[in-house]
């Protein structure tokens, strides 16, 4: 009788490590402005449906694609917030499925059209990834993905979490604080990828950041992060509130500085202060819209 096979506790804790990382939670928290505008822009107020939702949104749907993707993508190189990627044990890509299914179960509690929305983000993010579709391989549909699925998407989430009492979608108010949402992230896009140029080549993608080139990247970012900062403080002004879009402004006017002074010594330097600069200003970029949101919900008071 053959004997069963027992992984040894050690590897399954090694394994379950790497897992956890690959599911890049630090990287998550960078996204939360987007649910955070899209709370604001609906209510301005947290409940446990909010809460409950950027749960399910942070940790079970954007770290389930995520790990997913990396079971794909078997990185060597660095990649948004992890500089030497670790192996994933064969049961990752098992387990992102149904940490994802899990979540959309925990979405439905939240409400049907919260979970709807869950579900099409899910489904995108099957498509990005998987050898079979593989939209990541395609620049401009990878693009638009982004734009509306994770920008649009992220902001729709929030504002469903919390009812929509207070924004409609016929409301033009509305579509300035998504179009910033999903302009910021479009912005910042390619430059998640320009450092890892060489390893998509080698894989056989064809990303946005190959067909722009490092220069047309950072070009790319700062046009797209300028009309996001645009559309925001237009929106600020709509809301009555003209000293929080020169605060906004500022805050772009940094961000596209920032952009500019790492876009000017990105050839010159090696790959890892690269990857280092780029994440630091991601993290950097979410901390300040989160601190700029947080502020408005404490005037909303």
């Amino acid at each position: 009788m053959q004997a069963l096979m027992i992984v040894p506790a050690g590897d399954l804790r090694r394994d379950a490590a790497h897992v956890l990382v690959h599911l890049r939670l630090p990287v998550q928290l960078t996204l939360a402005p987007l649910y955070l505008w899209g709370v604001f822009g609906a209510a301005g107020r947290w409940s446990a449906a909010t809460v409950g939702g950027f749960v399910v949104v942070h940790v079970f749907l954007y770290g389930g694609t995520t790990l997913y993707n990396s079971c794909y993508d078997r990185d060597v190189g660095p990649i948004a917030g992890i500089a030497r990627p670790v192996a994933l044990p064969s049961w990752a890509l098992g387990f992102s499925l149904t940490w994802q299914v899990a979540g959309a179960v925990l979405a439905l509690l939240i409400s049907p059209a919260f979970a709807a929305l869950y579900a099409v983000y899910a489904t995108a993010g099957l498509l990005y990834s998987h050898p079979r579709w593989r939209l990541k391989a395609r620049p401009y549909v990878s693009a638009a993905l982004i734009f509306s699925i994770q920008g649009l998407g992220g902001f729709l989430a929030g504002w469903l979490a919390s009812g929509r009492t207070a924004l409609p979608l016929a409301d033009g108010c509305f579509w300035l604080m998504a179009l910033m949402a999903a302009g910021t992230i479009l912005g910042l896009y390619p430059l998640t990828q320009v450092y890892q140029i060489d390893e998509d080549a080698a894989r056989g993608d064809r990303t946005l950041a190959m067909v722009l080139g490092p220069a047309g990247s950072f070009a790319f970012a700062i046009a797209i992060l300028g009309l996001a900062g645009l559309a925001g403080v237009w929106a600020m002004v709509r809301l009555g509130r003209p000293l929080d879009g020169v605060v906004l402004l500022a805050g772009y006017a940094v961000l596209i500085a920032l952009t500019i002074g790492i876009g000017r010594r990105f050839a010159r330097a090696p790959l890892r202060a690269n990857f280092r600069r780029l994440v630091a200003l991601q993290f950097t970029a979410g901390a300040a819209c989160t601190a700029f949101i947080v502020l408005q919900f404490l005037h909303h008071q």
